[in-house]
């Protein structure tokens, strides 16, 4: 297995490497300002699928819990009115795009003006040009921001995790040690990777490089913590502090009723049935 993604990460890197910093990856236009294919390896792009869902929700829906652990967030200030980020970035990890500003500490459902904003994802071109004619109030276009299927930090990252699992839960390989600290540098956390690294060290390190790009959800099943009462999140299971036990059929999502009603011979996932 290793052998094969060390081919696979040989012929897609080209020599090309990470992109300097993270922030570049999720800014409109694809392929501008240098970013090589490599680096992004499979996108969904900006002209051929725009409307209201992909990267146009994403932008208006990302309000989160609080992940100043995870994050290891540095100077966290609440009550703050203006500080941009709410806590000191340029200390922090730089994979945590998050912002206070404006909200409260404590998180509620109800409110978007809670807990962490995310903008990771966000409407600014390439060239850091606004994507709206500023010329005429409230003439927004839709998205055309690169949503990531498939880049190059996750190849390094599977690599190192794929040696981990081959070696008895601790990563081995002078590669794959090399893989976890070329992105850790360049999110400027380096200084504070274990010396041991472990399996499930993969689980909080993917939440921190893949936040809000889709990966969560498949990582926890992947890791045996979606459904588990000791793995809480807020509002987990309709559970305020989240210590919900859920049922292992929700780790396989049901089919929809209008290709059940034109294949008879679909049957409905377990725990999906409609009650007769």
């Amino acid at each position: 297995v290793t052998d094969i993604l060390e081919k696979e990460l040989q012929c897609s890197a080209r020599g090309d490497g990470l992109l300097a910093g993270s922030e570049g990856l999720f800014l409109k236009i694809f392929g501008g300002g240098g970013r090589g294919g490599s680096k992004l390896l499979s996108q969904q792009q900006h002209l051929h699928r725009q409307g209201v869902g992909q990267l146009h929700y994403i932008l208006g829906a990302t309000s989160l819990e609080a992940f100043d652990g995870l994050f290891n967030l540095q100077e966290v200030e609440w009550k703050n009115s203006s500080n941009t980020f709410g806590y000191n970035r340029q200390t922090s990890d730089q994979r945590a795009f998050f912002t206070n500003l404006g909200c409260t500490e404590t998180f509620s459902p109800s409110s978007q003006a809670t807990g962490w904003l995310c903008w990771k994802w966000h409407g600014l071109n390439h060239d850091g040009s606004y994507a709206h004619d500023e010329s005429t109030a409230g003439n927004w276009k839709l998205s055309s921001t690169d949503m990531p299927v498939f880049r190059l930090a996750e190849m390094y990252l599977n690599y190192a995790e794929a040696d981990a699992r081959m070696n008895n839960g601790t990563v081995t390989d002078g590669l794959a040690k090399g893989y976890v600290k070329e992105l850790r540098e360049r999110a400027g956390v380096s200084a504070s990777t274990p010396a041991i690294i472990t399996t499930d060290w993969f689980l909080e390190e993917r939440a921190r490089e893949f936040m809000w790009e889709g990966h969560r959800r498949v990582d926890l099943i992947r890791f045996g913590k979606f459904t588990s009462s000791d793995f809480p999140w807020a509002y987990k299971g309709g559970i305020e502090n989240g210590s919900a036990q859920l049922s292992d059929h929700l780790k396989i999502y049901p089919l929809i009723s209008s290709d059940l009603s034109v294949n008879k011979n679909l049957k409905q996932n377990p725990g999906y049935e409609q009650s007769k």
